[in-house]
């Protein structure tokens, strides 16, 4: 019972200094996906909308009609020219987490180059991150497993 009670002191203090370094609208849990076009790629990412002062949790709805459109700025590695992709945001709330859902499809990659991109919106964005093209050519193997 004593290691339980210590733990809980030494961990609750943790989890509420990492909690309140949280900031509201920072894009986080940053994903990339394929379509079925090799000229594209899917970026989605979600954004934290908190809890108000009383504790309760902010109401996403309002706050989705008052949230810039999520936007991914990227650019061919080693250049200074940077185009720009628009998308869409939906809401969530889990478990009394709130939030928003953020998606952009960028159109008109060339095959088989890096591409440097960061994501958000309006002050809020993302550290500098990077892919990877298709090229024009590829082919997948499934994994069989073993012979």
């Amino acid at each position: 019972m004593r290691a339980v009670v210590v733990l809980l002191l030494v961990a609750l203090p943790v989890f509420l200094l990492v909690e309140a370094g949280r900031t509201d609208g920072q894009p986080e849990q940053i994903h990339l996906s394929l379509t079925g076009n090799p000229s594209e790629m899917v970026v989605q990412w979600v954004t934290w909308q908190g809890i108000d002062i009383s504790g309760n949790a902010k109401n996403t709805k309002q706050l989705l009609l008052a949230t810039p459109p999520p936007v991914v700025s990227y650019a061919k590695s080693g250049s200074s020219t940077y185009f720009s992709s628009t998308g869409n945001t939906t809401t969530y709330d889990e478990s009394g987490w709130p939030g928003f859902i953020h998606t952009v499809v960028i159109t008109d990659l060339l095959p088989n180059i890096a591409y440097t991109y960061v994501c958000g919106s309006t002050g809020q964005w993302s550290q500098k991150m990077f892919f990877h093209t298709l090229p024009t050519e590829y082919v997948f193997t499934p994994d069989k497993g073993p012979s």
